[in-house]
């Protein structure tokens, strides 16, 4: 609809790229010689579309672009179904690909009220500094910690807080952000150390508790292997700090062949 239109629509540029990149069959009859390159040429002419913080020719950050690229989909999406503003929009196709949900759970140490709250994310944030594998920074993810002074809504006091951040829910799509720069006082520096990851990863261990029943040997089995991922692809970033650098990437394709994308 925003294409026939004549407005921008991420969603139907992806869609041309996808095409050009995994054509359709086609019968031999209409089989055409011409071979058209898949660009992104049209999403970078229109980047300020997605977002005005973004501009050809400035580096910003790829996650933040992701992020940000994600919402556009979903606005374009509101306006392919034609639903009013005024509507609450229900989880999209979108949504439905990306979205994590994170479970915060606190217990107040003096009377020892659960705190709960369910947050949802598309993209895992994970802290890497003093981490040399990808599993041991997802366990210092969910690791339990202590937050002092803390005014407990139940009992009224200033007490410890036991908190801890687990997955509820995983998306079909499993996107991980290393935090590759830690701020200090009176800067920002990149943390230059290679962190090892495998091409299978199982999130079982990082899953919130209440989810399986620990005695119950085959539904563990059953959750094992739905929270198995797939390495698909990996987002590099070369550069001291943040001003300055390059992104490429790594990817593969349905032939298990690894490509490097780099312009």
């Amino acid at each position: 609809r925003l294409s026939s239109e004549r407005k921008f629509c991420s969603i139907c540029e992806l869609t041309k790229i996808i095409l050009l990149i995994h054509p359709p069959p086609r019968n031999k009859s209409t089989e055409s010689s011409c071979v058209t390159i898949p660009s992104a040429d049209s999403i970078r002419t229109h980047v300020h579309l997605i977002s005005r913080i973004f501009n050809v020719g400035e580096q910003e950050d790829v996650c933040e672009f992701m992020i940000t690229l994600l919402d556009h989909f979903n606005c374009c999406l509101s306006s392919h179904l034609s639903i009013p503003s005024t509507l609450p929009m229900k989880p999209t196709i979108i949504d439905q690909i990306f979205n994590i949900k994170l479970l915060s759970s606190g217990k107040c140490q003096a009377c020892m009220y659960t705190f709960k709250k369910e947050e949802i994310t598309s993209m895992l944030l994970i802290e890497i500094n003093n981490y040399n594998h990808l599993t041991d920074a997802l366990a210092h993810f969910v690791n339990r910690e202590e937050i002092n002074n803390f005014k407990c809504s139940n009992c009224n006091k200033f007490v410890t807080l036991d908190k801890r951040i687990t997955i509820n829910e995983l998306s079909p799509i499993l996107i991980i952000n290393f935090k590759r720069f830690t701020a200090t006082f009176d800067s920002i520096d990149k943390l230059l150390h290679k962190v090892n990851y495998n091409e299978l990863l199982n999130v079982t261990s990082y899953m919130t508790s209440d989810l399986f029943t620990a005695n119950d040997k085959s539904q563990n089995i059953n959750s094992s292997t739905n929270n198995l991922y797939k390495l698909y692809a990996v987002i590099n970033h070369i550069g001291d700090n943040l001003n300055s650098g390059h992104y490429y990437s790594y990817i593969r394709s349905s032939g298990n062949r690894w490509f490097l994308v780099d312009d």
